[in-house]
């Protein structure tokens, strides 16, 4: 009978638990939106960064079909990343390493024309890390290594030009780097020289302001890995107003070098308390589609109307989808999906159902004290029979 009991109050925590945690309690303010045009974003490059990670992995039907589904979310523009590594901060050979994630180069140039061969446009991205595992930004130039950063960048630059790739990124997150603007000029002018379509450079979101070379370039590139908000549970309208905080700045900066903007990354990983730090791909936490959702949403939001954003790189879309994590940065099949392809290609939105706080609270604290319920069962169970034993 006791046992009947349990099972019947285990049960029934169950359902509670289940339905509080499955059933929407509050909805967000409202933005369910059945728009059928296509056109939502008119000045701005529908672009997502596209990561392999093998040397082989773009000659994989798993590429193909990545590509495809890419598509299908309404991108037009495949920000294809691929790197080159130098030994650490102070080295002066750049080269690729297939025994890291270096992708071949015969395999780079043959998924150019692929991209093309869906109707998509291709923004280049050649990057750079260091072998010892550290950041790019703590690389310690010399002239040696804009020499062979130069070589390294226009070879690729050469190769944009000859298949036809209509934006080319010149570097990415190179902090160190960007005090020797006359080096940094001399290797743009470099550029210049062999590809003749739009560039710019992927700028830090912290840092982008003491850069002098932007008069070099088409645009300002940054990445946006702005901070929204300093809860873990954030709303639509709180990611918003972290939004607001940044733009009158980035206005201005536009304005001060007649250059439109890219946000040449940005990204949220589904994961709790993303919104605070997104840059941050190491945060640990629970999984949270909610919140990567909103995030979504809150930039689409903010930056729909504002004709001097030009591009957003969204990061990232794995090439291989065993490459993702429930907790990653990419939206495929997850909530955020829904918002990209709402806003990319005007599919209809419904409404985010969201859930409430204090459920969570109240459930876990009742599964807890049900935990400690039994256990107090079983010890005194196994007391009185000692007890009767004697």
């Amino acid at each position: 009978m006791r046992k009947r009991k349990i099972s019947t109050f285990f049960l029934l925590i169950f359902l509670i638990n289940f339905s509080f945690f499955n059933v929407p309690f509050i909805k967000l303010t409202s933005f369910s939106k059945n728009n059928s045009n296509s056109n939502l974003l008119p000045n701005i490059q529908k672009a997502f960064s596209l990561t392999p990670w093998e040397d082989n992995s773009l000659k994989k039907i798993e590429a193909n079909n990545s590509l495809i589904e890419l598509k299908e979310s309404g991108t037009e523009w495949v920000v294809l990343c691929f790197w080159y590594f130098q030994e650490n901060r102070t080295s002066t050979v750049i080269e690729p390493d297939y025994n890291l994630y270096s992708v071949n180069i015969s395999d780079v140039i043959s998924y150019i024309d692929i991209i093309h061969e869906q109707d998509m446009k291709v923004v280049l991205k050649p990057m750079l890390d260091l072998r010892t595992g550290e950041w790019r930004a703590y690389i310690e130039p010399s002239d040696e290594w804009f020499k062979a950063y130069t070589e390294f960048i226009t070879f690729w630059a050469e190769i944009a030009q000859n298949k036809g790739v209509e934006f080319f990124v010149v570097g990415c997150e190179l902090d160190g780097t960007i005090s020797d603007t006359n080096n940094w000029i001399k290797t743009i002018n470099a550029v210049r020289e062999v590809y003749k379509n739009p560039i710019t450079y992927a700028s830090n979101y912290d840092i982008y302001e003491q850069i002098e070379f932007w008069d070099y370039l088409d645009y300002i590139g940054i990445n946006a890995y702005f901070p929204l908000s300093n809860t873990t549970n954030p709303t639509l309208e709180q990611l918003k107003q972290g939004w607001r905080g940044y733009i009158p700045k980035l206005h201005s900066f536009s304005l001060q070098h007649n250059r439109n903007i890219i946000f040449t990354e940005i990204g949220y990983r589904s994961l709790n308390g993303a919104n605070k730090d997104p840059w941050n791909w190491e945060r640990k936490g629970f999984k949270d589609e909610r919140e990567q959702y909103l995030c979504y949403e809150a930039t689409f939001e903010t930056i729909a109307n504002l004709s001097w954003i030009s591009g957003l790189y969204w990061w990232n879309w794995e090439v291989n989808p065993e490459d993702e994590s429930t907790t990653g940065y990419s939206p495929h099949n997850k909530l955020a999906e829904k918002v990209l392809k709402h806003w990319y290609k005007g599919e209809h939105l419904e409404d985010l159902p969201e859930r409430n706080v204090y459920v969570w609270i109240i459930t876990g604290s009742v599964l807890i004290v049900a935990g400690f319920f039994v256990i107090f069962l079983k010890y005194r169970r196994k007391l009185f029979l000692s007890k009767k034993t004697k």
